[in-house]
């Protein structure tokens, strides 16, 4: 009986413990100057990323949903790079997250559909352990799904009223915190006042002045200290 032919490694490798039964393959990218080949573009009609600071985890989707294309980078420069070389047929899936919109814009300047979706409806799309790889998986599979509403792409004036707005509701929420601790521990040592910001002005620093009202020096400096921060 002849002998059966010798396996050959080949680009296209099977990878069921993370799909089960969907039979995807995956076509893992060896370019070290990340660039793509023919057949990949040719292939992918989607590529996600699960973003992170210096790592990114990437897979391509055919046109029939298979996962043909994984990829691993590990810096900054190298993603930027392969995102420029990127063909603008291929539309691009990302999770919300630091960096999101950035990437975004970029990719959407030239010329690439892209998506940001809810970090929340994604997780609800994750199978398995927590990893980049399944997290990368499961942004696939939530963009196929068409109850999911993408984020909408913000310019950099707009990423900049709303980071204003944001830092105005932090710093108003700080203010009313701090009010109620200052109000809470003179009570504590018998001392109320009446509601609103201007009695704490008005109040607290004769409440600190005077001697007669059984506040502790430590807990008068302590008060003195809240008051500035206020």
């Amino acid at each position: 009986m002849d002998s059966p032919p010798p396996r050959h490694h080949s680009a296209t490798v099977a990878f069921e413990e993370a799909n089960g039964s969907e039979g995807e393959t995956m076509k893992k990218h060896s370019s070290k100057q990340g660039s793509l080949s023919s057949t990949d573009v040719e292939l992918c009609t989607t590529i996600c990323v699960d973003l992170a600071k210096q790592v990114f985890q990437l897979a391509g989707e055919d046109a029939t949903g298979r996962v043909i294309y994984e990829h691993r980078i590990k810096s900054r420069q190298a993603f930027h790079d392969f995102l420029l070389k990127l063909p603008a047929t291929v539309s691009v899936l990302m999770e919300c997250g630091p960096g999101a919109q950035a990437w975004a814009r970029l990719l959407q300047a030239k010329g690439n559909l892209v998506r940001i979706l809810p970090a929340q409806r994604v997780a609800e799309h994750r199978s398995g352990a927590k990893n980049d790889r399944n997290d990368c998986h499961a942004i696939l599979r939530a963009g196929r799904d068409t109850s999911i509403a993408s984020i909408p792409i913000k310019s950099t004036t707009a990423l900049a009223i709303q980071a204003l707005h944001r830092i105005r509701r932090g710093n108003i929420k700080r203010h009313t915190a701090l009010g109620n601790q200052i109000r809470g521990l003179l009570l504590e040592h018998g001392v109320s006042m009446p509601q609103g910001d201007a009695a704490i002005n008005k109040h607290v620093p004769q409440a600190l002045e005077d001697a007669s009202l059984p506040l502790p020096d430590l807990l008068r400096e302590l008060l003195d200290e809240l008051l500035m921060d206020w």
